[in-house]
């Protein structure tokens, strides 16, 4: 995993403080947002939130079959406290995940939000790799991190050198682990998720190879 957890940093791998800080800069009216323009939940639908954090999501979705999978143990235990008698949570890395867990029927929606920056190359392959394999014809795999493009607001750039995750990339970069794995893949930039300027990619693919 390409991630700085040393110095203040390192706060934010405690659930109450990753909370606190996501409320300080709007992240829940950008989850709204990620929500209604790209998730588009129903209820019943099938979701695997691949790196679910504490479960924030959950607080967007109408009532789903939902897994969430998260390689922090700190993470998972603060989901299952507030949210385990609506949703299934595993402390595992993506390596680690067996989709049998599932079942045999493909998932309706795969979500990945802030994952692949804190990945390397290897892992974000293998990040598709798994949402290809869990997916049907009508699945929706959802992606979003924090991005470097040209004309980026100074301060978005910033903070996107100063997350914790290491391999903050190009919006077309995260794009590219998509199309090795999914025929249709569409790429989104948004740089008004939150109160402060910052940068966010979005990769939507449909349509499992192989």
């Amino acid at each position: 995993m390409s991630e700085t957890t040393s110095g203040i940093r390192s706060v934010l791998s405690l659930p109450a403080v990753y909370e606190l800080a996501q409320r300080a800069i709007g992240a829940r009216r950008g989850r709204d947002r990620f929500v209604a323009q790209y998730v588009r939940p129903e209820s019943g639908m099938r979701v695997l939130d691949i790196g679910c954090g504490p479960g924030t999501i959950l607080d967007h979705l109408p009532p789903t079959d939902y897994l969430g999978f998260d390689i922090s143990e700190a993470y998972v235990q603060a989901a299952r406290e507030r949210f385990g008698a609506r949703a299934t949570f595993q402390a595992c890395g993506i390596d680690d995940f067996d989709p049998a867990a599932l079942g045999d029927e493909p998932v309706d929606r795969v979500l990945s939000r802030g994952v692949l920056h804190h990945v390397d190359d290897r892992t974000a392959d293998a990040l598709f790799a798994l949402a290809a394999r869990v997916s049907g014809p009508g699945t929706v795999v959802i992606t979003m991190d924090p991005t470097l493009h040209a004309g980026q607001h100074p301060v978005a750039a910033w903070l996107a050198h100063r997350d914790r995750g290491e391999a903050v990339r190009r919006p077309e970069e995260y794009a590219a682990f998509a199309r090795t794995h999914f025929a249709e893949v569409d790429l989104h930039l948004h740089t008004d998720l939150l109160r402060v300027p910052y940068s966010h990619a979005v990769v939507v693919a449909r349509g499992p190879r192989g």
